[in-house]
């Protein structure tokens, strides 16, 4: 499998809509608590969580032409 089958944006996955973004504090830091009905709970900083993109067992994309 390569590299770029490995990652995605989270907004490009069919669960997105569902998910839910809350501000917490963690270790003294504001971050966002990500959580997804179908991949778990993740915790990101403000600044990332838009605009990484990670690796998600989840995954799957809301269309047809977004697959790798």
């Amino acid at each position: 499998m390569s590299m770029a089958e490995h990652y995605h944006f989270h907004k490009d996955c069919k669960y997105f809509p569902e998910c839910t973004e809350e501000l917490v504090r963690n270790q003294g830091h504001e971050v966002i608590k990500f959580t997804c009905p179908a991949g778990g709970v993740g915790h990101y900083y403000k600044g990332d969580l838009h605009t990484i993109k990670w690796d998600c067992a989840a995954f799957e994309p809301y269309q047809e032409e977004l697959k790798l």
